[in-house]
Parts: C-alpha cells; structure tokens; sequence
C-alpha cells in the first residue's frame, strides 16, 4: 500500500530511466488511479474480504497483475502506469515479513502503514521532485489524502528511508512489457 506519492515517485524515475512513455501525463495518472478510488478491490483486480485473519494471504491476495492483463492492455501510456502500480503494489505487500504479518492485526498493519507512509511522504517528495500537478489528478490526490488514516504515535515503522528508497529505485527498474509477459 505505498502511497499516491511514493507511486508517482516511481513513476517518475521509471520515465527518468529511459521507460518507453510517449505521454508522461497519462503515465503518471495511471500510476495513481487505482489508489484514488473508493473501491480499491475492483481498481486493483484483488480479493477482498476473504483471509481478514491471515495477513500474509491477504496481502498475497491483494494484486492480481493476470486479472489485470486480461482485462486491459498495455498499449497506452495509462494503463502501463495502472499495471506498474498494481506490480509496485504486489512488491510493497510481498517484502513484509511474514513473521510480522502472522503476528499482527490489521488494525496495527493499517496504522503501521498509515505511520511509514506518513513518516516517509515529505522525504519522498522533496527528493524525487513530486509535482502532483504533473497528473490531471491533484484533486482526487488531495481527496485520497484527506481520507488517510492518521497513524497511532505507538505504531512501528515498517520500512526505513533508505529500505523506501531501495524500493523506488527497484520498481523504476521493471521493463514493463517483460514483466508482463512473465504474467502471463
């Protein structure tokens, strides 16, 4: 579950690296589309409801980059960036520990999350250079934020600044079309 910012960091540096886009404003929206709607079930092609007491399948059953790619295409610049999303999202869930899943809430995973994220937003922002303008979506951005959890002042950080940014580094990294080939 990054966050809006941390997606758009991605994005940007995916672009940075020399990623084939044509229309970087359409890339960086579908790089946040599927966070700015209520129904994250549908926008991220998961299973939701079910293992609410298993955290490591829950999480495992978040994403589904398949359902995903039989549903769309990746012939325009949104949905590469709706697909490098999901997959950074995939990625997020699959390096918690499971050792840390098995022994925790949701409740605490939500406000454990809402804590690094928040913990992590303004660094994320200042060094990559984060320009919500640079989407037709900073409205729905500020939407998405306002709807943020505010983290308990007991919650843990799951990941440090140096982990966050080994983790933007490697999802800007993907060859997009490979990966999706490997989907399939």
């Amino acid at each position: 579950m990054p966050s809006v910012t941390i997606h758009l960091a991605i994005a940007k540096r995916y672009i940075e690296k020399g990623g084939a886009v044509t229309d970087s404003t359409m890339f960086y929206n579908g790089s946040v589309m599927p966070d700015l709607s209520l129904d994250k079930k549908s926008t991220h092609y998961g299973l939701r409801g079910e293992n609410e007491n298993n955290l490591v399948l829950r999480m495992q059953q978040k994403v589904d980059l398949r359902m995903f790619l039989s549903e769309n295409t990746l012939d325009n610049d949104l949905n590469l960036g709706r697909f490098l999303h999901l997959y950074a999202d995939q990625e997020y869930y699959n390096q918690m520990p499971n050792e840390y899943l098995l022994n925790t809430s949701l409740a605490d995973f939500l406000n454990d999350a809402a804590f690094t994220l928040s913990f992590h937003d303004e660094h994320i922002r200042r060094k990559y250079k984060i320009d919500f303008n640079e989407t037709t979506m900073s409205k729905e951005i500020d939407e998405e934020f306002a709807r943020w959890r505010k983290p308990d002042p007991s919650s843990k950080l799951l990941l440090t600044k140096a982990e966050m940014d080994d983790y933007i580094e490697r999802m800007s990294s993907v060859n997009i079309l490979e990966l999706a080939k490997a989907v399939e």
